[in-house]
């Protein structure tokens, strides 16, 4: 068999109509139940974060859908039809429904009559995870052409009394179209890592098969309350861990692959809060100018912080075919990963 790998052929992005600036999300939350931190404002989101608006999904707006339009903007971008698609592979923690996979429902929508789907649930590193999984399909010779997403629809799942999380996040989608490519001196690399020890830091505890919205009697009630069944966060204990985990996962790679921090054009980053990022950049000695980010705009969007950046890195001009790109994730579960990948 003849080796092969993969390439980015095509990227694309989506985001909800809505947009939601500090000033109104302030005004808003201003009205739910929950403590005010000292001081809060859209002024004290902005320093504490680095985020000025977000978009927040509407009616018939899904992670299927804002997927299905991202991945029309990749395969447009890489010159290939959806038939033309192996593939599905939707990296989110917020599917449209429990079952059956949004992947599907995307497939439906795209027309990619030739392509499996499936969702895989690995939050904010999903996409960089999806991506990885890819790769080794299509180096293995089972696929040509598959489609990778990251999409969340987060403000779902945001429990909106605790104002210090709600703050941070909003809702998107990226795709990248992958293709194989006969050049292995320029085949990407991944570092995977998970520690379930630390699942707390990030969760919803409850809404699962463990704790059921509700018991097998019809005629009881709701078993959950809105904060059982919204994402919960440590968000110190997140800080610290993602600023050390992404910084050492990405000098092992490097060093793996016997490169210098110099040697990468830029940095893709999971993009939680700018203020991790620039700690990130800190550590490893390298100006926060050699990052694509979209935070400030788009807020945490989870798995799709990835795609929508590097879509926009592209889209820009800035990323340049031949150039070296490092990514570093870091997410619920707790999962984490790096990846070096040549555009």
């Amino acid at each position: 068999m003849k080796l092969v790998s993969s390439r980015i052929s095509g990227t694309g992005s989506a985001f909800p109509k809505r947009v939601v600036a500090n000033a109104e999300l302030c005004e808003e939350l201003s009205h739910f139940p929950g403590e005010t931190p000292d001081g809060f404002s859209p002024a004290w989101i902005l320093e504490r974060s680095g985020i000025e608006m977000r978009h927040f999904a509407g009616p018939g707006e899904s992670v299927s859908s804002l997927s299905a339009e991202a991945a029309l903007r990749a395969c447009e971008a890489a010159g290939i039809s959806p038939t033309d698609l192996d593939g599905i592979i939707l990296a989110t923690c917020t599917p449209d429904q429990p079952m059956p996979a949004a992947a599907t429902l995307v497939q439906a929508r795209i027309g990619a009559t030739r392509a499996f789907a499936f969702d895989l649930n690995a939050a904010c590193s999903g996409f960089h995870h999806a991506w990885a999984m890819a790769h080794g399909m299509i180096a293995s010779g089972q696929s040509k052409n598959l489609l990778v997403i990251g999409a969340d629809v987060i403000s779902s799942i945001t429990d909106f009394t605790d104002r210090k999380s709600a703050i941070l996040f909003g809702d998107g989608a990226g795709a990248v179209v992958l293709t194989a490519h006969e050049n292995l001196d320029h085949a990407p690399r991944f570092a995977l890592l998970a520690d379930g020890r630390s699942a707390e830091m990030l969760q919803i505890a409850a809404g699962g098969s463990a704790r059921p919205h509700f018991s097998r009697d019809p005629r009881k009630s709701n078993l959950l309350t809105y904060h059982e069944s919204r994402m919960q966060m440590l968000g110190p204990e997140i800080f610290k861990s993602s600023v050390r985990t992404m910084v050492e996962l990405s000098a092992k790679l490097l060093r793996e692959m016997d490169l210098h921090m110099d040697l990468v054009d830029h940095f893709v980053p999971h993009q939680a809060n700018l203020r991790i990022l620039e700690l990130v950049a800190k550590r490893q000695k390298v100006s926060i100018e050699r990052f694509i980010l979209n935070i400030s705009k788009r807020g945490n969007t989870s798995a799709a912080t990835v795609p929508t950046a590097l879509d926009q890195g592209i889209r820009d001009g800035k990323i340049k075919r031949g150039q070296r790109i490092l990514v570093p994730v870091f997410g619920a579960g707790i999962t984490a990963g790096a990846a070096v990948v040549v555009y």
